[in-house]
């Protein structure tokens, strides 16, 4: 049951683990967490699901379709302020999957996510975003090994100096900023097999003398 669980919203986990014993011991061996919510990210759910290594929280970018189809997102603020004391609660923690960039999915079934656009209030929270889990990376509280997807610079354009993705690329783990897309090119690379990740607006000329200073 564990398995099947993994597949449902957290709040749908929870109703199954109230109707029965047998579902509330099944979640504990959960490896997975779909979060829809800012009221879900709470430090008790680490100590009733310990063996999570995957998280996908789709409840602090909201993605929003009008009338004539074009998209914009959105950052909740209560789920940002909530993400991080979150996130270092789970001492098994490999992935962490944002979803609301998501805009399509390939034939695989892979989403897609797009990068850029945001301007003003949104693109202060979102960069403050990236800036937040940088500082959990840098501070030790957010270990090493943990994979981050689905977070984007605000801007567009190349740049050769942003002070959110100068933090980023000195902070993340080394082997994973290697992978950095640039200026919305992860658009283009989801068909080899990337999954999203972190698409910064630095030069490429500039992260690789970051990595080199590492």
């Amino acid at each position: 049951w564990a398995n099947v669980m993994e597949y449902l919203p957290f709040k749908t986990v929870l109703q199954c683990a109230a109707t029965s014993r047998r579902f509330l011991k099944a979640t504990q061996f959960m490896k997975t967490l779909h979060i829809y919510s800012s009221s879900e990210l709470h430090a008790i759910v680490e100590s009733r699901h310990p063996n999570v290594t995957d998280l996908r929280i789709h409840s602090v970018f909201v993605r929003d379709v009008d009338g004539d189809g074009d998209i914009s997102i959105t950052v909740d603020y209560d789920s940002s302020l909530r993400l991080i004391p979150f996130l270092c609660r789970f001492q098994k923690l490999e992935r962490v999957f944002f979803g609301g960039g998501a805009f399509e999915a390939d034939a695989e079934g892979r989403e897609i996510y797009f990068s850029g656009g945001e301007e003003g209030e949104e693109a202060r929270k979102l960069s403050a975003v990236v800036d937040s889990i940088s500082g959990a990376f840098q501070s030790g509280i957010l270990p090493k090994k943990v994979e981050v997807f689905g977070i984007w610079c605000p801007n567009l354009a190349p740049v050769f100096f942003c002070e959110t993705c100068e933090r980023a690329c000195k902070s993340f783990p080394l082997e994973y900023t290697i992978h950095f897309e640039c200026g919305g090119s992860s658009e283009h690379t989801i068909s080899s097999g990337r999954a999203g990740g972190l698409d910064v607006c630095l030069k490429r000329s500039r992260i690789d003398d970051i990595i080199k200073s590492r």
